[in-house]
């Protein structure tokens, strides 16, 4: 997260004054791949990939090892995503972060309540990021928790937070639809740009 973040907001970046404001970030990245070890290693090439809703994010991660000389860059790869195909489901590789109004973490409770959450949660992003308010919004048809255990990830200063992994089935309405989409260069949940959740 910390590479990712120095990749858009060193200094003189015109994006610098973004990360100090309290609002959802638009992109979210995914972990370096599978460590057989449990550390990555200098020298060795690993791929992150990197999704957004803002076209300038990715143009800045070209400048990553120009900016802060950790990482490196060997090569990248551009795709859109095409506005014209259908979602039929999400399963989450990073662990999906819900945060519930109590501070507290969602983790084997019903489902119902994580469906809540992310619908809150997709509700927020759409006003904050796209100025469009959604009240009520419920794009989820069908949605299975994949993973055993509840994840434990560390955050800053050695702060714990729990995490699920899902597989989501979103509904086939345009606006469903719009939505899935819109969260696939976001991601779910929260703590998306800060750990890849």
């Amino acid at each position: 997260g910390k590479l990712v973040a120095k990749s858009f907001y060193y200094d003189g970046s015109e994006l610098q004054k973004e990360h100090y404001e309290h609002k959802f970030k638009p992109y979210v990245f995914s972990n370096m791949g599978y460590v057989k070890d449990r550390l990555y290693k200098a020298g060795k090439k690993y791929r992150l990939l990197l999704r957004t809703v803002d076209e300038k994010y990715a143009k800045y991660v070209k400048d990553a090892e120009d900016k802060n000389g950790i990482l490196r860059v060997a090569g990248k790869e551009k795709c859109f995503f095409s506005s014209e195909k259908r979602i039929k489901a999400l399963m989450s590789v990073n662990p999906i972060v819900l945060v519930k109004n109590d501070k507290k973490y969602f983790v084997d409770e019903d489902m119902s309540i994580a469906i809540k959450l992310l619908n809150q949660n997709a509700e927020k992003k759409m006003k904050t990021l796209l100025g469009e308010e959604i009240k009520n919004l419920d794009f989820i048809k069908a949605i299975k928790k994949i993973n055993k255990y509840p994840i434990v990830m560390r955050y800053k200063n050695g702060v714990k937070m729990i995490g699920n992994k899902f597989l989501i089935v979103p509904k086939e309405d345009e606006l469903s639809q719009k939505v899935v989409k819109f969260l696939y260069g976001l991601g779910l949940g929260n703590k998306n740009a800060s750990m890849g959740a």
